[in-house]
């Protein structure tokens, strides 16, 4: 148990060390950029002038070094440098990649597994708001609730989906949906550990305090 607590420790240090990891300077018309995760041994490369981008991977092995495309679709023709940036999110492996300068946005997910790997577009809501009716030509009746999975327990750990649990779900929106569950399960575990720790570092101080001196015996 004292071992498992210290390897808690360890592991919530190591994050915090590398959260204040500074971000080296790049220029931002530069062709090529590259980004930090926050997994130590990962990066992502992007081109940005037309929004491709590779998973990069370093490490002290010949078998660990490897470049993997996260995005191989083109995104622009134009080739300006600077036009296309990513922006990082709380989440571990997404993303937001942005096009600056007609606002499209995309989903980034990276993963070492191929099947975890996303990229989904980000619907504007100004142009869906184009087709919708306007006020007055439809009433409440027609609208049908989304559908939604099961809510999210009161101690926040995510709850991994079921393939058909959702009426007209299709294997890609399960797989989506399987993704996210993994990135948020991570993000939970990561929470938990940190919360444990601190609760047993105060329990433990609280024992600490309340222990009282035991005075020596005197020699008869």
């Amino acid at each position: 148990m004292l071992k498992m607590f210290k390897l808690a420790i360890m592991f919530t240090l190591a994050l915090a060390a590398q959260d204040t990891l500074p971000e080296p300077s790049q220029r931002t018309d530069a062709p090529y950029r590259l980004f930090r995760t926050r997994n130590t041994y990962n990066f992502l490369r992007l081109d940005t002038r037309s929004g491709l981008i590779w998973h990069v991977q370093w490490g002290n092995e010949s078998g660990d070094r490897h470049t993997y495309p996260l995005n191989p679709r083109q995104l622009s023709d134009n080739k300006k440098p600077g036009r296309f940036t990513l922006t990082p999110t709380t989440n571990f492996y997404t993303f937001i990649l942005s096009d600056q300068e007609d606002g499209r946005q995309w989903q980034i997910q990276w993963s070492t597994k191929p099947e975890e790997r996303l990229v989904l577009p980000i619907a504007d809501e100004s142009s869906l708001a184009e087709a919708l009716p306007v006020k007055g030509q439809f009433s409440s009746a027609d609208i049908t609730p989304a559908k939604t999975r099961a809510p999210v327990p009161k101690n926040g750990r995510p709850i991994k989906p079921k393939f058909g649990e959702l009426e007209g779900e299709t294997w890609e929106q399960f797989e989506a949906a399987l993704a996210r569950y993994e990135a948020d399960h991570d993000e939970w575990l990561i929470a938990e550990t940190r919360r444990q720790v601190q609760q047993e570092l105060a329990a433990q101080k609280k024992r600490d305090a309340a222990k009282v001196p035991v005075p020596p015996r005197k020699q008869p």
